[in-house]
């Protein structure tokens, strides 16, 4: 977990007591008006506010898994719909943990080519997965399929 703190100088104060005053009239859901409104007036009088950010399982979009998986956003969405990817809803939008794609990619590995496994071994070293090892994995799995 990490925590940044923030230091808002004068001009940022002025930006987000706008931002206050422009939410005030608005019907805002329960947990932007608990989380979020206090952060933004502390930061309209100039106090300094912390944020921890929890790096240990970053959360994704579904087009990111969808990058890291190499699929459609759309695939991703079935996956979640299905059950096969757990997700919870910010929103009206779905957010995916890495482990749990982590684990889908160890579960779906199992039974499928090496590119999986190619992938989850740079998801784990770096992080991300360039296109050149995404095609060099393609490349030896279409091998595999007609040996």
């Amino acid at each position: 977990m990490t925590q940044e703190t923030f230091k808002p100088d004068s001009a940022a104060a002025q930006e987000a007591a706008r931002l206050a005053r422009s939410l005030h009239d608005q019907t805002l859901p329960e947990w932007f008006q608990h989380y979020f409104m206090p952060a933004i007036e502390s930061i309209a009088a100039e106090h300094p506010v912390t944020i921890l950010l929890d790096e240990d399982d970053p959360e994704l979009t579904p087009s990111d898994v969808g990058r890291i998986l190499r699929v459609s956003r759309s695939t991703v969405s079935r996956l979640i719909t299905n059950g096969k990817i757990p997700s919870r809803k910010v929103g009206g939008h779905h957010r995916v943990k890495l482990n749990d794609v982590r684990r889908y990619m160890e579960d779906y590995s199992d039974r499928s080519s090496d590119y999986m496994r190619r992938t989850l071994a740079a998801l784990d070293e770096y992080g991300d997965v360039s296109t050149e090892e995404y095609e060099l994995a393609k490349r030896e799995w279409r091998r595999s399929r007609h040996e």
